[in-house]
Order: C-alpha cells, then sequence, then structure tokens
C-alpha cells in the first residue's frame, strides 16, 4: 500500500508538473505577442514623429520576439504539431519584423516617401493578420492541453486519497502484529540469555584450560577479564590496581630486554586505541619474577555489532624456550658460517705460501689478506733477525701503530712463554713492552715451527672491545685466539720452510771452501747479465783466472796450504769487486768473474788490479811463508766477442790459455788478429 501511495504521490508530481509546463508555454505566447505589438508600435512611432529612441525600442523586441520564439520552440518539442505551428509563425513573425525594418531603413532615407509606407502596411497588415491567427490557434491547443492535464490530477488525487485510507489501515493491522511479535522476542531473549550464561561459563573454562595469557579491557582501560595464565603472570598484582594503572604494572620491554615500552605503546593499550597487534615480540622483566620471559603479542580491538569499539584483548604466548632455541641455532650456523669462512681464509693462505719464493712474498701474502682475515683488525707480522736478538716488523696491515716495529724478543709475554698471550687494556703493569699504546687490548701469538721460533703475529682487538655485551666480548676474543692460532702455524711453517729453502738454495750455488758462487751459479748468472745486456744495448765482460803453479804449492806444502791459498786468493776477489759484479770459483785453482756493464779495457783494468792485490799477499802457513803468488787472466766480452753466454766463457778461457802460454802472470783479451796483455814491468 504505500509502493502504491508513493507511485500515486509521483504521478501526481508530473501532472503537477506537466500543468506548470503549460501554463508557462501559455505566458511565453503572451510574452510573444506583447513584444511583437510594441515592435509594430516602435515602428509606426518612429515613422510619425522621427524619434530616434524608438528605433531602439524596436530592436530590443524584435530581439525578445526571436528569444521568445527560441523558447517556445524548446517548451513544446514534446508535441510535434505544436512545433509545427511555432516554426510556421516564426517565419510569419520573422517576415513581419523584417517589413518593419524595412519601413525604418526607408523613412530614415527618405522622410516623406508617403507611398513606400503605404506599401508596406498594406502587406503587413496581412502578415499582423496571420500571426494573430496563428498565435489564437497555438494558445487554443495548449488551453485544450492544458485542461486535459488538470482533469487528470484531479482523478490521480482522487486515487491517492484512497489509497491512503487504505494505507491507515493496514498500519493499524500491523501494529497489533508487531506487538505479538515483540512479545514473542522477549520471551526468545530470555532463553538466550540462558544459552549465552551456559556459553560464557564454557569460554571461561576454554580460557582457564589455555596456556596463552589472555587479557581483555573496555574502552576505559579497565580489565574485564584475564585468564588464569595472566593471574599467574600477574600473581602479586591485585585487580583493582591492575584495572587502574595496567601500563605501569605490565612491564613490557622491547625484544632486546633494555628498552621498556611506553605506556601507550604496550599492547593492550594499542588494542584499544583500535589498533592490531601481529608477533609482537615483547620482554617482560619483574622484580617478582625468577627470570624475564619473552612473549609473543598478538590481539585487536574489541568491537559490538555495529563495528564501534568497546576496548581491546590481547593474547600473550610465552615463547622463552623457542627464542633460546633460535639463538642456539642461530649460533650454531654463525658458528659455521665462521669456520666455514676461517677455513676457506687458511686454505687460500696455505695455497699462497706454497707459491712463494721467498719470506718477503710469504710477508706480502700475509699483509694484503690479514686485513680481511681478523676482520678489520690492524695487526702486525713480527720476525726474528739472523741472530735471534731483535724481533722487526715485516708486514702490517689496517694503519697499526700500537707496536713498535723492532723489539727484543724479551720485550714479548708471548715470545717469553711460548704460547699465545692476550694483553687487556686495564693492566698495565703485564702489557708487552713492544706495545706503545694502551688503549686497546692485543693478542701476541708466537711463530714456532720444528722446534723454532721465528717471530710473533700481533693484533688489536678493537673489534671485540665494541661488542653489545660481555658474553659476546669473550667469545669474540676466544675465536680471535684460535683463528689467530690457526693462522700463526701456518705463518710458521711457511716461514721455516721458506728459509730451509733459501739455506738450502744458498749451499747449492756456493762454493764451500771459499765461499764464492759455484760453476753453477756462474752459468746461470751470465747467462741473466747476457740476455739483461741484449735488452738494454749494454756489454758484459767475463774473465777467466788461474793461480800460476798451483800444483806445486799443493805438492810443497799440502793441500791444507793448498786450501788457504784459495780462500785468501777468494778473499780479495770478494774485496774488489763492485757490488753488481759476480766471483765465482770455476773448478781446482780457477775462478771466474762476471763484470756488468764493462768493456773490455774496463775488464782489463779492474782484473789487472786484482792481479797485482793477488800478487801482494803474504800467506803464512804454520809459521811459513807460501811465497809469491802470482794468477794469470782472460778476457772475453759481450757481445764484441761473442753473442752467448757458453760461447763468452769459452773465449775467456781461450784468452787464459794465452796467458799461460805467454809465461802467466797477466791478462789477456780475447782477440782475433791481435794480443793486449797488460804486465807490471814486464811490457
Amino acid at each position: 500500500m504505500g509502493w502504491f501511495s508513493l507511485m500515486e504521490s509521483r504521478r501526481l508530481k508530473e501532472k503537477d508538473r506537466w500543468v506548470s509546463h503549460t501554463r508557462e508555454v501559455l505566458d511565453l505566447s503572451d510574452l510573444l505577442r506583447s513584444d511583437f505589438t510594441e515592435a509594430g508600435a516602435a515602428r509606426r512611432s518612429y515613422v510619425a514623429d522621427g524619434n530616434p529612441a524608438q528605433i531602439s525600442i524596436f530592436e530590443s523586441k524584435s530581439s525578445s520576439a526571436l528569444a521568445e520564439f527560441a523558447a517556445l520552440r524548446g517548451a513544446v518539442a514534446d508535441s510535434q504539431s505544436q512545433e509545427a505551428r511555432i516554426a510556421d509563425l516564426e517565419i510569419a513573425v520573422r517576415a513581419r519584423l523584417a517589413l518593419f525594418k524595412q519601413s525604418i531603413e526607408l523613412h530614415r532615407g527618405t522622410a516623406n516617401d508617403q507611398k513606400g509606407q503605404d506599401a508596406i502596411s498594406v502587406h503587413g497588415v496581412k502578415l499582423s493578420a496571420h500571426v494573430a491567427d496563428q498565435l489564437r490557434i497555438f494558445d487554443d491547443v495548449e488551453r485544450d492541453i492544458l485542461q486535459r492535464h488538470v482533469a487528470d490530477a484531479e482523478v490521480i488525487s482522487r486515487r491517492a486519497t484512497r489509497i491512503n485510507e487504505c494505507l491507515g489501515g493496514s498500519v493499524f493491522i500491523f501494529l497489533i502484529l508487531a506487538v505479538r511479535i515483540v512479545n514473542r522476542e522477549l520471551s526468545r531473549r530470555a532463553r538466550a540469555e540462558i544459552a549465552v550464561g551456559k556459553e560464557r561459563k564454557l569460554l571461561q573454562s576454554i580460557l582457564n584450560s589455555c596456556s596463552d595469557v589472555v587479557v581483555v579491557a573496555d574502552e576505559t582501560g579497565t580489565i574485564i577479564l584475564r585468564n588464569p595464565a595472566a593471574d599467574r603472570l600477574y600473581h602479586k598484582v591485585t585487580d583493582e590496581a591492575l584495572s587502574e594503572t595496567h601500563p605501569k604494572l605490565l612491564e613490557f620491554y622491547r625484544d632486546d630486554g633494555v628498552t621498556r615500552l611506553a605506556e601507550q605503546d604496550v599492547p593492550l593499550a594499542l588494542t584499544i586505541r583500535g589498533e592490531s597487534v601481529d608477533a609482537l615480540e615483547l620482554y617482560v622483566k619483574r622484580a617478582d619474577l625468577a627470570e624475564g620471559r619473552y612473549f609473543l603479542a598478538a590481539g585487536g580491538p574489541l568491537l559490538d555489532d555495529r563495528g564501534d569499539r568497546r576496548g581491546g584483548v590481547i593474547f600473550l604466548r610465552d615463547i622463552t624456550q623457542r627464542k633460546l632455541d633460535n639463538e642456539r641455532l642461530t649460533a650454531a650456523l654463525f658458528e659455521s658460517e665462521r669456520i666455514t669462512r676461517e677455513q676457506s681464509h687458511l686454505t687460500k693462505l696455505t695455497d699462497l705460501f706454497q707459491s712463494c719464493q721467498d719470506v718477503e712474498e710469504a710477508c706480502k701474502v700475509v699483509e694484503a689478506l690479514s686485513f680481511g682475515i681478523f676482520d678489520s683488525r690492524p695487526g702486525v707480522l713480527c720476525l726474528t733477525n739472523s741472530s735471534r736478538n731483535l724481533v722487526a716488523s715485516y708486514a702490517s696491515w689496517g694503519d697499526c701503530s700500537s707496536t713498535k716495529q723492532v723489539f727484543e724478543p724479551s720485550d714479548c709475554w708471548g715470545l717469553r712463554q711460548g704460547k699465545p698471550y692476550v694483553g687487556e687494556d686495564t693492566v698495565a703493569s703485564l702489557r708487552c713492552s713492544h706495545v706503545v699504546e694502551l688503549g686497546p687490548g692485543y693478542l701476541c701469538v708466537p711463530l714456532v715451527a720444528q722446534g723454532e721460533t721465528y717471530g710473533v703475529l700481533y693484533i688489536e682487538d678493537r673489534p671485540a672491545l665494541s661488542a653489545s655485551s660481555p658474553k659476546t666480548i669473550g667469545n669474540q676474543k676466544q675465536e680471535l685466539r684460535h683463528l689467530a692460532t690457526a693462522v700463526a702455524e701456518r705463518i710458521s711453517l711457511a716461514v721455516a720452510n721458506l728459509r730451509l729453502r733459501e739455506v738450502l738454495r744458498h749451499q747449492s750455488i756456493q762454493d764451500p771452501l771459499t765461499g764464492l758462487s759455484n760453476r753453477r751459479h756462474l752459468e746461470e748468472s751470465l747467462n741473466r747479465e747476457v740476455h739483461r745486456a741484449a735488452r738494454a744495448q749494454r756489454v758484459v765482460s767475463v774473465a777467466m783466472l788461474d793461480i800460476d803453479h798451483f800444483k806445486q804449492f799443493n805438492d810443497s806444502f799440502g793441500h791444507q796450504a793448498g786450501d788457504m791459498l784459495l780462500r785468501e786468493a777468494a778473499a780479495v776477489l770478494k774485496g774488489r769487486l763492485r757490488a753488481g759484479d759476480l766471483a765465482c770459483r770455476y773448478g781446482g785453482e780457477e775462478f771466474a768473474l762476471i763484470l756488468a756493464e764493462a768493456d773490455a779495457d774496463a775488464a782489463c783494468s779492474c782484473v789487472a788490479a786484482i792481479r797485482e792485490s793477488i800478487k801482494g799477499l803474504t800467506v803464512q802457513f804454520r809459521g811459513r811463508s807460501l811465497g809469491s803468488v802470482t794468477v794469470s787472466a782472460g778476457i772475453a766480452t759481450f757481445p764484441r766477442h761473442s753473442n752467448n753466454s757458453e760461447d763468452l766463457i769459452h773465449m775467456a778461457d781461450v784468452a787464459l790459455y794465452r796467458a799461460k802460454k805467454e809465461g802467466r802472470d797477466r791478462v789477456v783479451v780475447c782477440a782475433e788478429h791481435e794480443l793486449v796483455s797488460k804486465l807490471d814491468g814486464a811490457f
């Protein structure tokens, strides 16, 4: 019934609108007739008395009439017949207005043209009559339409009245039914309250058996429900205090266990404000608890049926054991990664040590890798000298400036004890004497291999001091000691092997009797010097020397005297040569010299001076003088005499043979057509 009433009301409203619309059309028609008439009157007045003001009135009324035609055309767009009449009427009106305008223009040009004005008036009368007839017909049609709309509106009004009367009766019947339904609903609600009480008891039983902490508060922050787990967590806090000051009493900290949560950041306070809490880790630490506990908080606001906030609920799950298990797992993973990383560093270090040629290269490897191996900790690698009385820095990384570069072995507690020594910044009396800066802690690891001490590995412990807790500092110190010991073992073995290799190599190229290089070293060195001279386009000379009548010395004085004579001659060679030259014992009593960047003349002068020095020797053996010692020498020069090392030695040997043949005690330069000799007093 209400729908029918609404629909009739809409129909009545629509009919009223059409009635108003039809009246507006009639009003526009009247305005058009008025403006058209006034335009004609203005034209007649102008023609009669020539008042220019009438022209403005004519133009204004003409424009208004045309504008009203446009409004009428839009208003009768729903009626084709009326729209056609308006179109025909507009043509007639425009034609009549054009005659009016023509009359005005004619009067402007010829003031006394009465004949022309009469002709226009005759034609205008016909058009005016046509316009009046069309307007009358248009108005009659619109009045008929208006009467139909009014009659329809009256019918709809009567029908709506009857529907409203029926609606009133229906409402009365509905109210009677509603009262009966309400009574039935009240009975149902009474039964529902009993069921809710049972469900509440069931919910309380569930909460009592729940191991998670459950706390519920209303919108004022008052605790209205908490389960036994919450009671156990706050067993010394009364209900009144917990309800009134729970943000202060719930001593929650962030998961770091140090930063206390502000009152507004407590999870329960967040849920009361309408925020949701999801997987928020908390730490509870109070004096009445034996130890702190970690909890995982989750919850949200309490909403009623309309979605309005009525408080908040929070659930706390004890994750202390899980947290400890995760920490152990994380520590185990970190330890595994650390061990893997250390093994990788140590393997790389060992591989590079195996490829090193000498101790200097090994020290460069330590300097390049130690900064990364020891996690950016500065340090120094110190090795002992050959006399074992000093320890010097051979490699440094990370701008280490807290230790001396050279010190005695007794200055280091690690070297004294023969084991790693950890220096603390708080115990100055037990600090190693070579440590010049008290600030950081440090670690000294002696380098010991095969029963010998080769130096010490010194590491500053600055990163460990920046750790967050004493436990972490202790773990890092232990890890550093373990790693440094492993690195020191590999450095010790590498240094021992490389020094042993150097000793063996030195023994393989040195003559044990004279201390000069042997023939093998001569051949290697000469081959290298020849290639170097060829690249630089320089010269290099080779001299072969032989002690004259050496067999007679052995026969007369014995082999020991001959050995002493060889050592004395070798000492002269060492003392007379330049730093870049090389003296070798070629075999028996024969010696060889490599003179770099020396041509034949320079080599001849050098060897002649050596010959004079040997000749001036006074060798005593067991109280007896061995007499005068002379030598013969042959010289060959690259590239003048040969372009390879083997031929160069051969040519120098040929020159030596010539010197022997010429009478000994002389120096001969290899030549094809002449023999150059220099003798003191002989030539």
